[in-house]
């Protein structure tokens, strides 16, 4: 895609494609860093909250995760 953009013959391809792959990377990383440290934070702020946000999280994955079922599904019959 970023080829068809900058075009192929383009003098900075190679650069800006390890631009967009370092960005992409670095992207990843921060997602998993938050995801990591939120439950962190939230157990030292509030040890009372985490059973319930945790038990909020799993029901929201669980309705998101039946909701791709039952979408994919209906798009095969």
């Amino acid at each position: 895609m970023l080829g068809e953009i900058l075009g192929r013959d383009a003098p900075n391809l190679i650069a800006a494609l390890a631009s967009f792959n370092i960005g992409i990377e670095l992207g990843r990383v921060a997602i998993v860093a938050a995801t990591l440290l939120l439950p962190l934070a939230v157990t030292r702020v509030s040890a009372v909250a985490m059973p319930p946000l945790r038990t909020a999280t799993l029901g929201a994955i669980g309705l998101i995760a039946a909701y791709w079922v039952v979408d994919r599904s209906l798009a095969v019959v």
